[in-house]
């Protein structure tokens, strides 16, 4: 590799890499307040104090999310939260970083943290998403829900803290390419994560095949990111990602567990701004006595699969809206031939 393609990649583009992490990040944090503001919470409140502290709490849960998966699977919850948090101190407050800061036009320098405590907390950071890596692969429940773009996007994070980790021991050295271009492949590797952590994101999805519509995520939803609206026959699923706050509230919720977060890498995701897109939909079903329309047809054939499991005849009324089972109970209303 030519000298001057090196030297960019660890001089000009790695400055070029963290102006535009800067102004990534803040484009997203903007985007966050312009999109809560426009939400039912505040849209008809006025800005006070109370307002105030709701919304930097929610920028603070937007930025550092507090997953209420935790009371169902705390030692995966408490292993995430301990890889997210290697991943920001490690690179931050590691000396060898510092001191290139420092040389910087920038000069900045603050106190680092003993390197032995940050090789301990490399090797831990790397232990568990190798744990997350083997988990998606060994587990077939979970392999099933996942993609190979989950698996590369540990890859990707954890590329930079294992060649580092090498570097600074000199682990391969005994092979001469990487002797050689070790640095650069930590550096390089480094700048592709963080311009990967920009256009990074958190999205709820809504599986098709479990979801029968309920509404329990929408309403449970504390910063109205998911919104259930109703069109002729359907009930449609919308979403902002620019709204949620990563809770995990719809997980939780969920009876079906047809929620889920997952990560996508997406550049047009980035740039929209504005607006709530459709992640799902149901057919809603109709009365059978008055036509009107009343329960989720996935939810209807839920109950039908549960009166069959039990070996016991679906009663009539399940076809009829609350209205309608009133009257055929007290014999006002006769069902419908076929």
């Amino acid at each position: 590799m030519p000298e001057e393609w090196l030297y960019f990649i660890e001089g000009q583009f790695l400055e070029i890499v963290f102006y535009l992490f800067a102004m990534g990040m803040g484009i997203r944090c903007l985007a966050f307040l312009v999109n809560i503001f426009n939400s039912r919470m505040f849209l008809y409140q006025k800005f006070t104090w109370k307002s105030t502290g709701k919304l930097l709490f929610l920028l603070g849960n937007f930025l550092l999310p507090f997953h209420k998966i935790l009371l169902k699977q705390p030692l995966y919850t408490i292993l995430r939260y301990i890889f997210h948090a290697c991943l920001f101190i490690i690179p931050v407050w590691y000396s060898g970083h510092l001191n290139m800061l420092l040389d910087t036009r920038l000069g900045w320098y603050w106190e680092p943290i003993p390197d032995e405590y940050i090789e301990t907390a490399t090797l831990v950071f790397i232990g568990i998403g190798c744990l997350f890596i083997a988990r998606r692969i060994v587990f077939s429940r979970i392999r099933e829900q996942s993609s190979f773009m989950d698996i590369t996007l540990i890859m990707i994070t954890l590329l930079p803290f294992i060649t580092g980790y090498w570097y600074v021991n000199g682990t391969l050295d005994h092979i001469s390419l990487f002797e050689e271009y070790m640095w650069y492949l930590h550096v390089f590797s480094g700048e592709v994560m963080i311009l990967m952590a920009v256009f990074l994101f958190i999205r709820t999805r809504l599986d098709a095949k479990r979801c029968v519509g309920c509404e329990s995520c929408c309403i449970s939803c504390p910063t109205g990111t998911l919104e259930a609206i109703e069109t002729a026959n359907k009930r449609e699923f919308l979403y902002s990602h620019y709204q949620c706050i990563c809770c995990g509230t719809c997980v939780s919720t969920c009876p079906e567990t047809a929620a889920k977060l997952r990560h996508e890498i997406s550049i047009s995701l980035f740039f929209s701004f504005i607006g709530k897109k459709k992640i799902n939909e149901v057919v809603i079903n109709t009365c059978a006595g008055c036509g009107k329309t009343y329960a989720p047809d996935p939810q209807i054939e839920k109950i039908n699969q549960i009166f069959l499991v039990k070996k016991i005849a679906s009663p009539e009324t399940l076809s009829y809206c609350g209205r309608c089972k009133k009257l055929f109970s007290n014999h006002m209303l006769l069902p419908r031939d076929g």
